[in-house]
């Protein structure tokens, strides 16, 4: 295992030299190339991560995890558990796509992104990652329960315990919870604003066993490293963490087809290529409302 880390500490320390070069130049590259009559969408990539986390087996949190390669950032939306899905021959809700065996496939049929790297893990991993890194600090304004715990309100830093309690709540948004799913948001807002204080190297030596021993993925060794240095790389200022556009509704979550529609398109997407609401394979309701319409998504008003 320390042969790893060696390996993994030197790989992105013969990298540094050149990713401080592109966070630091005058202008990014991919402004340089527009300027010399290339489109955006040739000089700019987007790499995107599923990230899940299950509870005995079970689906209880889904993220999209977007890393623009060029322009340094990150986007976020928590896709919920009890979203409903209709994507070719599949109909049911995100939970039930999860024990399909193709579940990869339906969450980039209904987002028709294409995913690049899923990983998952359990919420005792995340609980042993949260531990690993001293704990993840949030503020929320109004007690948050949680089953037989209740969060209170102020601010405090989580143990890994609580954090697992927290993940362990996917049920918030289909029983219109909202104060728990807005506190998981913030807590992870804050563990990727912990991991970017912390930097790479440090923090992916403290996680490195945990990854390997208890995150399943399709990422090699290889994927991984390029999956840290691009998060290594992410200006943490100019990253989103979206809550999922739409409202509990008859014990699922509706999708806001029109609003995911327009957030997938801006900040998922690369220039120019846009996916109307109609195409998206969530399931149609009519007259939905996005609970979360105006709450801040930069990770900066999410953790002030």
């Amino acid at each position: 295992m320390s042969g790893t880390v060696t390996y993994v500490v030197l790989s992105m320390a013969a990298n540094a030299g050149k990713r401080h070069a592109q966070m630091t130049q005058s202008e990014p590259d991919y402004v340089r190339y527009a300027s010399m009559g290339y489109s955006f969408d040739t000089v700019t990539s987007k790499k995107n991560v599923l990230l899940s986390l299950t509870d005995s087996g079970q689906l209880c949190r889904a993220h999209l995890m977007c890393f623009d390669v060029d322009k340094h950032t990150l986007d976020v939306v928590e896709i919920p558990v009890s979203a409903e899905l209709e994507v070719d021959d599949f109909s049911g809700t995100l939970e039930q796509a999860y024990e399909t065996g193709v579940y990869r496939d339906i969450v980039s049929h209904a987002l028709m992104i294409k995913i690049d790297v899923s990983a998952e893990m359990d919420t005792q991993a995340l609980s042993d990652c949260v531990s690993a890194v001293g704990g993840v600090s949030i503020d929320v304004d109004k007690p948050v329960n949680l089953g037989k715990y209740t969060l209170s309100d102020g601010k405090r830093k989580l143990t890994g315990s609580v954090a697992q309690m927290l993940a362990n709540d996917g049920a918030a948004y289909s029983e219109n919870r909202l104060d728990s799913a807005l506190a998981y948001r913030q807590f992870f807002a804050s563990a990727l604003d912990t991991l970017d204080r912390m930097g790479g190297a440090t923090w992916f030596s403290k996680l490195l066993d945990i990854i390997v021993n208890e995150v399943k993925s399709d990422a090699d060794i290889n994927e991984m490293i390029e999956l840290v240095n691009l998060f290594n790389s992410v200006n943490m200022d100019k990253t989103d963490v979206f809550m999922f556009p739409g409202q509990a509704l008859s014990g699922v979550f509706a999708a806001d087809k029109e609003q995911l529609a327009q957030v997938l398109n801006e900040h998922f997407r690369v220039k120019d290529v846009e996916v109307p609401a109609d195409e998206l394979g969530f399931k149609n309701y009519d007259g939905v409302l996005d609970s979360f319409d105006g709450v801040a998504v930069n990770i900066r008003q999410i953790l002030t």
